[in-house]
């Protein structure tokens, strides 16, 4: 699965940690430095924080990928040894 910004969906698994991140950056970051966002800061944040995001999604995905990967070979490796 590859991940293309702006078109594409976050993934089941992650959409509660994708919603920690937009409220945060949206609403709890200029509450804690009592600023203000314009209607165009709401936008570049919130396009700031999706892409974000997805880069983060995309490097999860590649250690699970990875990691099945890894659990496959040490899987066969360990069917070898005990037909030998």
């Amino acid at each position: 699965m590859t991940l293309k910004w702006p078109w594409y969906s976050v993934p089941d698994q992650y959409v509660k940690h994708y919603a920690f991140l937009i409220i945060s950056v949206l609403w709890l970051v200029p509450i804690m430095f009592n600023r203000h966002y314009t209607t165009f800061g709401y936008i570049v944040n919130f396009m700031w924080a999706d892409w974000l995001f997805m880069k983060w999604c995309q490097i999860q995905i590649r250690k699970q990928d990875e990691k099945d990967r890894l659990n496959k070979l040490k899987h066969l490796k360990g069917d070898w040894e005990n037909d030998e």
